[in-house]
């Protein structure tokens, strides 16, 4: 994304997000995956999809410092990552919109039926209490991976926001 989009993309929002802090953090995202190309992911190549469970209005700087950690653990690109997956809900707000916007990620959501019938293995009751799902982020991240896909990083959470990765080689 160049420099013009990434404004408009930005001022377009509801105000929730400042340009000047998205823009901000876009450069630290950028220095941290400089950092992590010296890592270099294993071959061959896997084709990810990262899913993310969050609150109702999580601000676009606590889900990409997630995303961050949960790339730096499972020693993945940013580039690996195809698919920003959640719940539909959470799709249609602006901190995950602009999220994988700025990472560049299609962003996916799926309703809740669609998250309770991918098989997890990590359930939360807490979760399925509050949502009506036992899984958000391992069963978005699978659905969206694919049939056949594994779990690379198992939930995890920072910054309140839980993420999960899973690929096929």
């Amino acid at each position: 994304m160049d420099e013009q989009e990434f404004h408009e993309v930005v001022s377009s929002m509801d105000g929730a997000h400042r340009p000047e802090d998205a823009v901000g953090y876009r450069d630290q995202i950028e220095t941290e995956i400089g950092t992590r190309n010296r890592w270099s992911s294993v071959e061959p190549r896997w084709e990810c999809a990262m899913g993310l469970g969050a609150r109702r209005g999580t601000p676009m700087r606590d889900i990409c410092t997630a995303a961050d950690a949960a790339l730096a653990a499972a020693r993945l690109l940013c580039e690996d990552i195809r698919v920003l997956a959640t719940l539909d809900r959470r799709a249609a707000e602006d901190g995950v919109r602009l999220a994988a916007r700025v990472c560049g990620w299609e962003l996916r959501g799926y309703t809740v039926a669609e998250l309770a019938g991918q098989a997890v293995p990590h359930p939360s009751g807490r979760v399925a209490e509050s949502i009506g799902t036992a899984s958000v982020a391992e069963a978005a991240a699978l659905l969206a991976a694919g049939p056949g896909a594994a779990l690379l990083l198992p939930k995890s959470i920072h910054s309140g926001v839980t993420v999960a990765i899973a690929g096929l080689p």
